[in-house]
């Protein structure tokens, strides 16, 4: 019966690993595609786009007045947008402000769309559709990896009562689980304070 319990053991430890690992993988994951997190970062990205194969910046600049002239019939301003080639419109108070107020704008504008764009497949699915390959900077994918969170939160916890159960000292089965929790927190650690560095230059 000994045996069996630490066989058990073994196997309910190993569980609990591969589930404390995609606990952290998902909360980072989650945390990264908050919107206030990520806009800061992609939004650069989307603006060397814009300049690149449209040379957007250049082109606001120089229809500038023509805005201007189009804004004292109409209340907004047709615009196109970078990525999809779609048209969206510029309220003109926003065009009043200058051409830098445009551009903020219209890159913003672009983001929100891609990010809260709704999605009529699963998350993999759509991840392996070069069509929708942006949905890895969506809200979708956010909500997936929250999913994700809270599934193998629930699951850790029920794989630790197990260990509690199989292990005759309630307090190696503390210690036990510590170290566990430890060794699979310490890579994620690492990988957290890199990426926070990393958007900490977009913020």
């Amino acid at each position: 019966m000994g045996a069996l319990k630490s066989i058990l053991l073994v196997f309910v430890s190993f569980l609990l690993i591969t589930s404390l690992t995609f606990f952290d993988l998902s909360w980072i994951f989650s945390s990264s595609l908050d919107y206030d997190i990520l806009k800061p970062a992609i939004v650069p990205v989307i603006k060397g786009i814009a300049d690149s194969e449209r040379d957007a910046t250049a082109s606001i600049e120089n229809n500038y007045e023509n805005m201007v002239l189009y804004c004292q019939v109409s209340e907004s301003y047709p615009f196109i947008e970078t990525i999809s080639g779609e048209e969206f419109n510029i309220p003109c108070e926003v065009v009043m402000q200058g051409s830098d107020s445009i551009m903020t704008y219209g890159l913003n504008a672009q983001f929100d769309k891609i990010y809260y764009k709704n999605y009529d497949c699963d998350f993999f699915d759509c991840f392996s559709s070069t069509e929708n390959s942006f949905v890895v900077i969506s809200e979708k994918a956010r909500n997936y990896w929250v999913n994700i969170f809270y599934y193998s939160l629930m699951i850790s916890l029920l794989l630790i009562g197990f260990i509690f159960l199989l292990s005759e000292k309630k307090r190696a089965a503390f210690i036990h689980v510590g170290i566990l929790v430890i060794l699979c927190s310490l890579p994620f650690v690492t990988i957290e304070k890199l990426a926070s560095f990393f958007y900490s230059g977009y913020v």
